[in-house]
């Protein structure tokens, strides 16, 4: 895969970030999953909140039928924060991922993290007063 131009990128974490703000729930895990898969250029994809399971990527997904797990290659990357975790994205669906791919992954995985950390210390906070 080609390195993502700059511009896609800042776009993607802005989108993020306003996600994290703006929505909860499904809305929040599925547009995640949106913003994982336009950032790794990968058909499938999604966010695993830590409070939840990965359903195999329901619709509108595909499942990809494949003769074993090797024939389809995956990158899963950790949300932590510190000790708190946050869930993880994990890709699938193209031929290759490459070292690049993986970065790409890690540095969305640090972003997401450190916004749900922000983001949760703040709701604790609110809710205190």
């Amino acid at each position: 895969m080609l390195a993502q131009p700059v511009s896609d990128f800042l776009s993607n974490s802005a989108a993020l970030c306003d996600a994290v703000l703006r929505l909860r729930g499904n809305a929040l895990t599925e547009e995640l999953g949106r913003i994982v898969r336009a950032v790794m250029n990968s058909p499938l994809g999604e966010y695993v909140p830590a409070d939840s399971f990965s359903v195999l990527l329901p619709p509108p997904v595909e499942p990809v039928q494949a003769a074993n797990d090797d024939a389809v290659p995956t990158l899963s990357q950790d949300i932590r924060f510190d000790d708190h975790y946050f869930g993880r994205f994990i890709v699938t669906g193209r031929a290759h991922y490459s070292d690049l791919d993986r970065q790409h992954l890690a540095s969305l995985a640090s972003l997401a993290a450190s916004v749900l950390q922000v983001h949760s210390v703040a709701q604790r906070t609110t809710h205190a007063y």
